[in-house]
């Protein structure tokens, strides 16, 4: 083969092969793939961001129950249900991905949190029913569809901390991408005592007895 007639050969040889490789990019009729990607979970009306956490001011709760805008922040976001407590009382919360200030969260187990959520009610001794709405979600690029986490409650006494609900859930997948349900379990049937405050921190793996 002459000299000119190898290098058009080489060329028709490159192009076939880049044709081949962008077909893989479209499907049958040749058309580009459309993968979705989650949208991220929308900020919280009124929240306000750091660099190392972002919160929302009190909102009332409802007695019947209901949830709460969670503060959008590290790429999570969305919603916290809790349970209706049983006096009027309205609670703010913080969002953050780290324990940024060691003092103000419970301290670490064997396994490390990803996620917290702070809680501050405005008065004491507030007592939280039973019953737990079955709407909303938390979610986050960090969990992953199908696998399973854990949700501890703990509230603040002076410098104690006082061990309330745990419960575990599985990861379903939303428009914000993968979610957990039920968080608020937390709280069910909880008599917050002498506090005021708390920290709810989600952690991967299974490990409570009870499904959220």
């Amino acid at each position: 083969m002459h000299l000119p007639a190898r290098v058009a050969a080489m060329v028709i040889a490159v192009s076939l092969a880049a044709c081949g490789g962008s077909q893989a990019l479209t499907g049958t009729n040749g058309a580009l793939l459309n993968v979705a990607t989650p949208d991220a979970p929308p900020p919280c009306k009124g929240q306000k961001n750091t660099k190392e956490y972002a919160s929302v001011g009190a909102k009332a709760l409802s007695t019947n129950g209901g949830t709460l805008c969670v503060p959008s922040f590290g790429g999570w976001g969305g919603t916290m249900d809790y349970p209706g407590p049983t006096s009027h009382a309205s609670m703010a919360l913080i969002s953050s991905t780290t324990a940024y200030n060691p003092g103000a969260f419970p301290p670490p187990g064997s396994v490390s949190p990803i996620f917290y959520i702070q809680f501050k009610m405005n008065t004491y001794g507030v007592i939280f029913g039973a019953k737990l709405p079955a709407t909303g979600g938390l979610s986050s690029k960090s969990l992953a569809v199908g696998k399973v986490y854990t949700a501890q409650g703990a509230s603040d006494v002076g410098s104690l901390w006082n061990s309330l609900g745990e419960c575990y859930a599985t990861a379903f997948s939303t428009k914000n991408g993968a979610t957990i349900r039920g968080i608020g379990f937390v709280l069910k049937n909880v008599h917050m005592g002498e506090a005021s405050s708390g920290v709810i921190s989600i952690l991967p793996g299974k490990l409570a007895p009870s499904k959220c």
